[in-house]
């Protein structure tokens, strides 16, 4: 697909694969982080040198916190390239809290939002065990506890917004050392959920990059209010970031839905790398606006969102 740009130790097991390149090799490693619920979570590291003191990116997969994966087979490449970047990569487990919402009698919108907002802090929770692990082992991974950068696809994209949300208005007290915080956030087709009737960062939020379908039918692109429970997505984090002077940068999907999530871990590589570079490595903050189009994709007329959209697009309900 061609598109036109506008702006413009517990248990370990080793695996060895080939980078994408094919030079030098990716070894990818698996522990097991936590226990919850009588599950055994686990994350695989990818690294070329554990010696070699590096950036890290934890990643969390999509799935509409109900399915997925952490090694999906399509996910390997893209975290070997980011790997041939320079960068550790760590993708966790995490509890899928609505595996079980079809099975639900007299699903009301209330009830689907409450199940919502239980899931999505199961899923931080579970994030942040795992930051809490890699911190602890960062010196023998060779990490850089100061250069952790979130990101996440769909669900994933949802918890890893949430996440920072959360501790920068001082949730979550006590669960990570004192004065750490995530160096970024990767968002691919993700929302920040609240139920107190506002948005509001407490405190700067580390920079983002947040990519987005505006025909979005499984995650608000814009933002989906019931009562006092908010669904914040892409389009509105970036006005209030722009508004705030939070340097980021936010690409706009002109008429794609939810593939979103899963296109810039096919196609967005160098995106993902420049905004790394500029951030991270190089700590030279931008902020970019970018619209993507395609002839492929006609016109939606209709693009509002809808609680009835959420369930039929991700539970088919």
């Amino acid at each position: 697909m061609e598109l036109k740009r506008t702006i413009l130790t517990a248990a370990l097991a080793f695996l060895t694969v080939w980078g994408v390149s094919g030079q030098g090799r990716v070894t990818k490693q698996t522990e097991s982080f936590s226990i919850k619920d009588e599950q055994e979570l686990e994350l695989d590291l990818y690294y070329e040198d554990l010696g070699e003191q590096q950036p890290c990116v934890l990643f969390m997969f999509g799935g509409a916190f109900a399915r997925g994966t952490r090694d999906r087979e399509d996910y390997i490449p893209y975290f070997e390239y980011l790997v041939e970047q320079g960068y550790k990569v760590v993708s966790i487990d995490y509890r899928l809290g609505l595996k079980n919402i079809t099975d639900v009698e007299e699903l009301s919108d209330d009830l689907a939002a409450r199940m919502l907002v239980q899931a999505i802090q199961m899923a931080v929770d579970d994030l942040l065990n795992a930051t809490g692990y890699i911190l602890d082992r960062a010196a023998q991974w060779g990490i850089d506890t100061g250069k952790i950068v979130l990101n996440g696809s769909s669900a994933g994209a949802v918890t890893v917004l949430q996440t920072q949300y959360e501790l920068a208005n001082g949730g979550h007290p006590g669960r990570l050392p004192q004065g750490f915080s995530y160096a970024g956030v990767i968002s691919f087709a993700g929302a920040i959920l609240t139920v107190d009737g506002r948005f509001d960062y407490g405190a700067r939020p580390a920079p983002m990059l947040l990519m987005h379908g505006d025909a979005d039918r499984q995650v608000p692109y814009n933002v989906l209010r019931l009562d006092n429970i908010g669904f914040y997505g892409s389009k509105y984090i970036s006005e209030y970031l722009t508004r705030t002077g939070v340097h980021h940068s936010f690409y706009s999907f002109l008429n794609y839905g939810h593939e979103v999530a899963s296109l810039p871990i096919r196609e967005c590589w160098d995106e993902v790398n420049s905004f790394l570079n500029h951030h991270i490595l190089k700590n030279q903050p931008v902020s970019t606006y970018t619209v993507v189009a395609s002839d492929d994709k006609p016109e939606v007329p209709n693009k509002d969102f809808t609680i009835a959209d959420f369930l039929n697009g991700n539970y088919g309900l």
